[in-house]
């Protein structure tokens, strides 16, 4: 299987956010409990750095855009919040 170039990579995650609004809900539930499983406080804030901390350059694309769903997910509700 060939490698997909950045732009290629982006075209396909902007295809999956289309299809799927909800495609960011697996990694924020995921920082949710493992925060709660560490004894940390849940904060958007937190949940941005714990989902930062989970990438990694070798994630598989899809993943590497669910945590960048993610991540944009909660700093829209961070603006809504100011």
């Amino acid at each position: 299987m060939a490698r997909k170039s950045p732009e290629e990579i982006l075209q396909m995650r902007a295809e999956m956010l289309k299809g799927d609004p909800t495609f960011w809900r697996h990694p924020v539930a995921e920082a949710v409990l493992e925060l709660f499983a560490e004894g940390k406080a849940v904060t958007p804030e937190s949940m941005i750095a714990h989902l930062q901390e989970m990438r990694h350059p070798d994630d598989v694309m899809l993943r590497g855009a669910q945590l960048e769903a993610a991540i944009d997910r909660l700093r829209k509700v961070i603006m809504q919040k100011d």
